[in-house]
């Protein structure tokens, strides 16, 4: 086989198994299975660019978990664990950025192993009883993995991105942080346009630290919340989105 990037290989092995929202069935075990399912998804390059924007935004979450595992709390523990070396593998192939014949196993086992620690399928949060998450300026915004509520402004939609699964949109909070989550415009198109603000239930996935020095947050499992977007009311600029006018009123 040839060598493909590790992000590729889990958010195809997340579309593999068919991941519910962000949840990892035990049952769907990685198998030889799978791995063979799998491989054959990868020699498609067209197979890529159709991949859900959530099967990215998760991957990009479980390679994060792996990539730090050696330094949480609780790792002594889970080495320890009959699993244990297949775990200590998978820490050190999500530190890599390409994935071999040697260890293409391990990482289509990532899913599975990743969701034995965490099971639980997340419940949505009522939009009547949360509150707004608040950053400083020039600080990330949310916790990693602990879905919040948001007050932002769409400022920017970007072109298809086959390597995220979907278009880039852009939004800013009232300190001018930023935040980004990739998703298939057609899915926004008549809910809110480029300079309106909304609020919006998210799940902060990666922190990043731009060239510029600029903290950058990436958001999945974003919901709308109704009745809360404030329309753009300033001219904006057209050449902020990069999809044929559709977030332009």
């Amino acid at each position: 086989m040839a060598n493909h990037a590790i992000r590729t290989v889990v958010a195809v092995t997340l579309e593999t198994i068919h991941v519910d929202s962000g949840y990892i069935p035990l049952s769907r075990n990685a198998t030889s299975n799978t791995q063979t399912k799998v491989l054959a998804s990868l020699k498609k390059n067209s197979e890529q660019a159709q991949l859900s924007p959530e099967y990215w935004a998760l991957a990009d979450e479980i390679i994060d978990y792996f990539g730090t595992l050696d330094n949480k709390p609780d790792y002594k523990e889970i080495i320890a664990r009959e699993d244990g070396p297949m775990y200590q593998a998978c820490i050190d192939v999500a530190k890599t950025e390409q994935v071999t014949p040697l260890t293409i196993s391990y990482v289509v086992a990532m899913p599975h192993l990743y969701g034995k620690l965490k099971p639980k399928k997340q419940e949505k949060l009522n939009p009547l009883k949360t509150e707004t998450k608040l950053a400083t300026p020039g600080d990330f915004l949310g916790t990693l993995h602990k879905p919040e509520r948001f007050f932002m402004k769409l400022v920017h939609v970007g072109t298809h991105d086959k390597t995220r699964g979907g278009n880039l949109f852009e939004l800013r909070d009232r300190f001018n942080n930023a935040g980004f989550f990739y998703d298939i415009p057609e899915r926004h198109t008549n809910v809110f346009k480029l300079g309106d603000c909304f609020a919006f239930h998210g799940t902060p996935v990666k922190h990043l630290e731009a060239s510029n020095g600029e903290k950058q947050t990436i958001f999945r499992n974003i919901d709308i919340i109704k009745d809360t977007l404030v329309e753009g009311r300033s001219k904006v600029d057209p050449t902020q989105d990069e999809t044929g006018g559709k977030f332009i009123r």
